[in-house]
């Protein structure tokens, strides 16, 4: 019903909206999409309403854009030696029984 303006124009008309909404457009069956004209909505917000995602990452334009005066980050290393200590007192204490 999307596709079809004379049946979107009904689902305005039967919602009773108090503002009436001109700034939607019916969605054009004509352009190429992976979406069919039967696909559900749900389905296609469920989809976020993308038709592609661009992987390609651009971080010049990133920083173009934004112009970040610092840039900064932190990197917090586990103690390594605290790790191996409590996996071994926890591997003996597994293996020890009492009786």
């Amino acid at each position: 019903c999307f596709h079809n303006k004379t049946c979107f124009e009904q689902i305005q008309y039967y919602t009773d909206l108090t503002q009436p909404v001109n700034n939607i457009t019916i969605l054009d069956s004509s352009l190429p999409s992976q979406y069919q004209p039967t696909t559900k909505i749900g389905d296609i917000v469920n989809h976020l309403m993308v038709e592609k995602w661009n992987l390609s990452i651009f971080y010049d334009k990133y920083y173009e854009q934004c112009q970040p005066k610092q840039c900064t980050y932190k990197y917090v290393q586990q103690s390594i030696v605290l790790y191996i200590i409590t996996t071994i007192i926890a591997a003996i204490g597994g293996l020890t029984t009492k009786y």
